[in-house]
């Protein structure tokens, strides 16, 4: 997996335990990103952390809790919700400056949810700043309710999970159990993608309305698609609404289902309506569909939009060329244990995901070898850039104000209607939480203070030269 979607992928929401799951009389282990997290309740407050003790490295999962603290197991070091420690056994009285690392942690859904990094503070969707809302189980007397099971593991990475779920092709083969009977036909439809979210409708017949020996329900027929059964569309050309025809077809050998594979079949079609590809006039008309008062109010806003995009896009540019720069000027020796940890990180990860997968690094046209040297470089890149900005923060005295923090929670809040006060006092409760946010704050700030300093050569580009990814440029450069 590329180094830009590990980075994505922490930034993301994931649910790691279910709230039942986590008690106060133990914790919990979990595994995110190929990271071990230890899952744990202080009281009212959850905690999420990385399941490694700092003192010397046993599982925190393994311990126990005692009136809401969690204990390490190997020497009995005790930690609060916050990640603090609050008791060393062997010297007493002493609060040793040692923290976990911790992650937010939000209950929604009856769910424990955690990410493993803050969004960039130009991040372009602010709906990831919080787990993601599922409106139907909002409304009880809709009939939406969550079904709670057992876990167990998918031997697939995220992106074939995330594939599967836009795969209906397999429902009448994988949940015939659960769905009944469902027809393997899956008519034609369209993917819509809102920035980072992807949206379809797809119309299935389920249970007895269709079978292998008799009568089907209404599905549509893209004509010229290609989706259906060799020949089923060719014979369909010509026809009426409310024509009626047989249509004489052979189901190839390899079709999924055996009772089907390679038998000849006849189908009763009924034409009951024919629609086709239009084109949208761009109008006032359209503008008011979309709930605005004017044409030119819709031109405003998709401009408006656009400029939010790409200015958001532009700064990104300009820090990625920075960190390359910053990185490129510094180089020393990192601390051993930091580097070899994030590497550590970094590399669970990609092993996991290509295990999840079943592939290897011959697979990705590498060898473990060079994979090796490649993500320990990425990693003793990330530590690096961390120490300079660090560094140049300090000096200049560049520092992240209660007030700064507080807007950025304050908007956080905003953003579920109803639950504010849950915000504000998760973040009271949760020192760590709080740090997560003061991080991505300061990185920011000390980008914007170089680049002030920096001589900045403005330079009129295309909307496809902005959104060219740097290697690619580096690529046709050389």
């Amino acid at each position: 997996m590329r180094s830009e979607e590990l980075t994505m992928l922490d930034r993301m929401w994931f649910p790691v335990a279910r709230l039942d799951d986590v008690g106060l009389d133990r914790p919990f282990a979990a595994e995110l990103l190929g990271r071990r997290l230890v899952v744990y309740r202080s009281k009212e407050t959850l905690a999420v952390a990385t399941d490694r003790c700092p003192h010397r490295g046993a599982r925190l999962s393994d311990g126990a809790m005692h009136d809401g603290i969690l204990e390490c197991p190997y020497h009995g070091w005790r930690w609060d919700a916050s990640g603090s420690c609050t008791l060393v056994p062997s010297q007493p009285g002493a609060h040793p400056a040692a923290t976990l690392d911790a992650f937010p942690a939000v209950e929604r859904h009856g769910l424990v949810w955690t990410r493993l990094a803050e969004p960039a503070a130009d991040a372009v969707d602010e709906r990831l700043a919080r787990p993601p809302s599922i409106p139907e189980t909002e409304v009880p007397e809709d009939g939406w309710a969550f079904a709670d099971g057992a876990w167990f593991d998918v031997a697939c990475g995220l992106r074939s999970i995330t594939e599967n779920f836009r795969d209906s092709s397999h429902f009448a083969f994988v949940h015939r159990e659960t769905f009944g009977d469902v027809n393997p036909a899956v008519p034609a439809y369209e993917v819509e993608r809102d920035e980072w979210r992807l949206s379809w409708t797809i119309r299935l017949t389920f249970g007895a309305a269709w079978a292998v020996d008799g009568t089907g329900g209404d599905v549509g027929v893209n004509v010229g698609s290609g989706t259906f059964i060799p020949g089923f569309e060719d014979q369909l050309v010509g026809m009426g609404a409310g024509e009626q025809r047989v249509v004489k077809v052979t189901f190839p050998a390899n079709y999924g289902n055996a009772q089907l594979a390679g038998k000849e079949a006849e189908f009763d079609v009924t034409v009951k309506s024919i629609e086709a590809p239009g084109t949208v006039t761009i109008d006032e008309a359209f503008a008011k569909t979309l709930g605005l008062e004017s044409l030119d109010k819709l031109k405003e806003a998709v401009k408006g939009r656009l400029q939010v995009e790409h200015t958001g896009l532009a700064r990104q540019k300009v820090k990625r060329q920075l960190l390359d720069k910053l990185d490129e000027m510094h180089k020393f020796a990192l601390p051993p244990t930091l580097a070899e940890d994030e590497f550590k990180n970094v590399w669970n990860a990609v092993e996991t995901d290509l295990k999840a997968q079943g592939r290897t690094f011959e697979d990705e046209g590498t060898t473990e070898e060079k994979a090796r040297a490649e993500y320990r470089d990425i990693a003793e890149r990330r530590v690096r850039l961390g120490l300079v900005l660090a560094e140049i923060g300090e000096k200049n005295n560049i520092t992240v104000t209660d007030e700064e923090i507080s807007r950025n929670i304050v908007e956080r809040a905003r953003q579920v209607p109803g639950r504010e006060q849950e915000v504000w006092d998760y973040y009271r409760k949760n020192p760590g939480a709080v740090a997560a946010i003061r991080a991505p704050i300061f990185e920011e700030k000390v980008v914007d203070f170089l680049v002030e300093l920096a001589k900045v050569t403005e330079k009129q580009v295309s909307r496809e030269e902005l959104l060219k990814d740097d290697e690619d440029e580096k690529s046709a450069a050389g």
